[in-house]
């Protein structure tokens, strides 16, 4: 049985992993490995050749690295790309300098410009800890895309402080038992120290899955498993 176990248990998991939603992740083990600041070098040199700023691309090339160095690619440098058609297509301002607009007490809001979701969130979330040393708590909103929400909430982490971060989507979820897009994904994201090293750390959707998921398995030209989405009659994905 020790023999004989081990094999069954390999052979059921080889054939239930279309069905997994860790597949996305499994199946770029055999990928190629490298350095995570020649990866961010690397990043930053397509940045810089949409018309970036030099300050723009570091925590913009980190962000989308962060994600990578977790093994968790959907909203890694896979969407290098993406960044970069906004950019050339004028929907995103690569040099646009956020600004905080307003702030009183232990409250602000951030305006992005229009520009670096990144460039935006690191200055959002140097403020925030900044004040939170004199307020305890602080509470920010931001007119931007910040990207992969558990990189900001790691911030927090390393300096000792519990990191809440929440987002709001365009709706291409659908409701339950219909094809009407209604839902919001509506990332939700909660980084708190404790005793262990990592501390406690909760990044997740509220969606059956991350839409990151699906650009992963479409560029490793694989079927989206069945449950993680529903087709109208125009074949329209959520």
């Amino acid at each position: 049985m020790g023999l004989v176990v081990p094999k069954l248990v390999a052979s059921w998991r080889k054939a239930s992993s279309l069905s997994n939603p860790h597949a996305v992740w499994t199946c770029l083990a055999s990928g190629i490995r490298m350095c995570r600041d020649n990866l961010d070098t690397f990043v930053s040199q397509i940045l810089l050749a949409t018309g970036c700023t030099p300050e723009g691309t570091q925590p913009r090339a980190s962000v989308l690295s962060h994600t990578n160095s977790r093994g968790i690619p959907l909203r890694g440098v896979n969407q290098s790309n993406a960044c970069a058609n906004e950019i050339q297509a004028g929907l995103v301002d690569p040099q646009a300098v956020p600004v905080v607009e307003s702030c009183g007490g232990a409250t602000a809001i951030v305006h992005g410009q229009n520009g670096l979701g990144a460039v935006t969130s690191q200055l959002t979330m140097e403020t925030a800890l900044k004040w939170a040393q004199q307020h305890g708590v602080v509470l920010q909103c931001v007119h931007n895309h910040c990207g992969a929400a558990g990189c900001w909430a790691q911030m927090t982490l390393d300096r000792g402080c519990i990191g809440m971060l929440f987002a709001n989507t365009s709706p291409f979820a659908v409701l339950t038992h219909s094809k009407v897009q209604g839902l919001v994904a509506n990332p939700f994201c909660f980084f708190a120290p404790e005793t262990t090293k990592d501390g406690f750390q909760l990044d997740m959707t509220t969606t059956t899955l991350p839409v990151g998921k699906v650009e992963v398995l479409n560029r490793l030209g694989q079927l989206c498993p069945s449950g993680w989405g529903v087709k109208s009659e125009w074949q329209k994905l959520f």
